[in-house]
């Protein structure tokens, strides 16, 4: 539809005059249902000034209710808390720089556990190796010769220990703004985990790559990787330019918190359980703010795959006779609006 270039300090105001001039621009200042934002404070700041001055023209606009929180944004969010429990957090706001972790206790290999694994930091061990192949094109090219003579000798195994070929790929260098590149980061070390090991193992890289991945902490990483999966997958599908996706972000919600919920209560994720707490309370939270939104509501129930029956299976009674309240009132209100304009038609 249409950029604007918002120089300086982003106040609230400034935004919503920045907003009510795209909107008068392509003609809908009078046709807005709602505004899809981020989660951020000045955005919350943003909708209270743009209803003031749709008031000063006498629309009405519901500040609270029209606004709908990015669901993509939220996931990204909730996927950093998480990382911020089993990560550096020096290593996680600066993915792109070198953190020597040297000053972790000695590791034993054969005795490590999965908890003295993820205290060795594997996220950042996995990123400091991806941004160190990537630094030089002599790197780039030595790793590339590994998998295409790995390929050659079909040296590389899967779990059946039956022999395939490995694409030539880059490795993948995180960002903390690009949502999901963190899990593709460790998706495509994992994948590429044989080559890379080939590359770093012998004795000549010791200076170069100084930290390396036991086989416990490559597990640890691939623990990590599955947490994310469904966040990952989730974040994609609700990116898709053609995807209606505001029916789908309460059962998104719902899907997220049992399939964590779930997972906590694995005793193989007994290592993880603080980075899945810290995923299961940062979207209780974000759920429970706005699984009363009028519009979310609405969305669900006329959702051809979802409908009320969506509510009546998933949410409590109480919560349930809310919504049908919603809904009731809107309906009431869309057919005294229809009424009104028939008459003066």
């Amino acid at each position: 539809m249409l950029f604007l270039p918002m120089p300086g300090r982003h106040f609230g105001q400034d935004l919503a005059k920045g907003l009510l001039f795209i909107t008068d621009r392509v003609n809908i200042t009078d046709k807005i249902m709602f505004v899809t934002t981020d989660d951020a404070s000045n955005m919350a700041a943003m909708m209270q000034d743009f209803k003031h001055l749709l008031m000063a023209r006498f629309i009405d606009f519901d500040s609270a209710n029209q606004q709908i929180i990015c669901f993509p944004h939220r996931l990204h969010v909730t996927v950093m808390a998480m990382l911020r429990e089993c990560t550096s957090t020096e290593a996680l706001e600066n993915p792109t720089g070198e953190f020597d972790l040297t000053e972790h206790d000695p590791v034993n290999p054969s005795s490590q556990t999965p908890t003295q694994a993820l205290q060795h930091d594997p996220v950042t061990i996995t990123c400091n190796i991806a941004n160190t192949i990537r630094s030089s094109q002599l790197h780039r090219e030595e790793f590339k010769e590994i998998v295409t003579t790995g390929n050659r000798r079909e040296h590389w195994l899967d779990a059946q220990q039956v022999s395939y070929q490995l694409a030539h790929l880059t490795l993948i260098r995180d960002s903390p703004t690009r949502w999901g590149l963190s899990y593709l980061m460790i998706e495509q070390a994992l994948y590429l985990r044989q080559a890379i090991e080939v590359y770093i193992l012998p004795p000549v890289m010791s200076t170069i790559f100084k930290q390396q991945l036991t086989k416990n902490e490559w597990a640890v990483v691939k623990d990590i990787k599955n947490i994310l999966e469904l966040a990952h997958a989730l974040q994609a599908i609700m990116c898709t330019k053609h995807t209606p996706i505001l029916a789908c972000i309460l059962p998104a919600f719902d899907s997220l918190l049992s399939t964590w919920t779930r997972m906590r209560k694995e005793p193989s994720n007994v290592h993880l359980r603080r980075m899945i707490d810290a995923a299961v309370e940062k979207m209780t939270s974000q759920y429970n703010e706005r699984r009363f939104s009028k519009w979310h509501i609405i969305s669900i129930v006329l959702h051809p795959s979802l409908r009320f029956r969506w509510i009546e299976r998933n949410w409590p009674a109480n919560q349930v006779s809310y919504a049908k309240r919603t809904i009731l009132l809107e309906v009431s209100f869309t057919l005294s609006a229809l009424q009104r304009n028939l008459t003066i038609a």
